[in-house]
């Protein structure tokens, strides 16, 4: 009987592992041979593109004998860090996610036949997970009296990712002109759909013999305020490998003062 070449399939790339600043890509391979009589394989070469560019690769030279009729499978793990990849894609910093391709190249010894070289390759797409960003959008002039005032906040959750996010608690508090205006929680369980921002307004008061009696002054006449805004957020990815994280929050900058 004719020598028959070995039967090699690229059966799946799957996401093992996925966090904020890591991931993990294992590449099952399944090798058949066809024939009456023993092959070996002699090594095999491999390389994980990211965004069309070489970023790990490899060669194992080690021999595999495989039996008449039999199969073997071959795993390749990958495992890296999103900055790696990010600095050899090029993709920026504002990319949410990743075209990578798995490729390996297979030199077989097979009887008759020789060397006998099989490449396959797969192609797919891998997020790369980012913290929602809560940001500090406007704040309001509700009513405005001789010891106090009533004030909106507006802060926008903004979510990045191609997935879903919920705020499991966003812990805040807000500083004007070095003063504590106002601090507290949002609600557990604030969803915030893939690649869209989220507002939530948050109403307070505030005493001028609390915080300054300049603040009645500032509040009338301000088109914007200065602040500095802390807090700490608690997330939990609506995906099914990245794990539960906190991300402090530290922002400064001027907010409309809307009235």
């Amino acid at each position: 009987m004719r020598p028959l070449p070995p039967e090699v399939s690229l059966r799946e790339v799957r996401l093992t592992d996925l966090n904020f600043t890591a991931a993990g890509l294992v590449a099952d391979v399944e090798i058949s041979n066809p024939n009456t009589f023993a092959i070996t394989l002699e090594r095999f070469s491999y390389v994980l593109s990211v965004e069309e560019q070489a970023f790990l690769s490899g060669e194992n030279p080690e021999r595999l004998s495989i039996g008449p009729g039999g199969q073997e499978s071959v795993t390749l793990p990958f495992e890296f860090t999103f900055a790696e990849a990010l600095n050899v894609a090029r993709a920026g910093v504002t990319s949410n996610q990743l075209d990578y391709r798995v490729q390996v190249n297979f030199v077989f010894d097979v009887p008759l036949l020789g060397e006998v070289r099989l490449p396959v390759e797969q192609s797919g797409t891998m997020p790369v997970p980012r913290p929602p960003r809560p940001q500090l959008r406007a704040v309001r002039l509700d009513s405005l009296g001789l010891t106090a005032a009533e004030l909106t906040m507006t802060i926008g959750l903004e979510n990045p990712n191609v997935f879903a996010f919920v705020i499991e608690t966003l812990q805040y508090e807000l500083f004007v002109q070095g003063s504590s205006w106002v601090g507290g929680s949002i609600a557990a369980g604030t969803r915030i759909p893939a690649e869209e921002v989220t507002e939530v307004d948050v109403r307070f008061g505030l005493r001028y013999l609390e915080v300054g009696v300049g603040v009645n002054q500032l509040l009338r006449g301000a088109e914007q305020l200065e602040y500095r805004f802390e807090g700490l957020s608690a997330v939990r990815p609506d995906h099914p490998l990245i794990p539960a994280a906190e991300f402090p929050l530290s922002q400064a900058g001027a907010v409309p003062l809307r009235r």
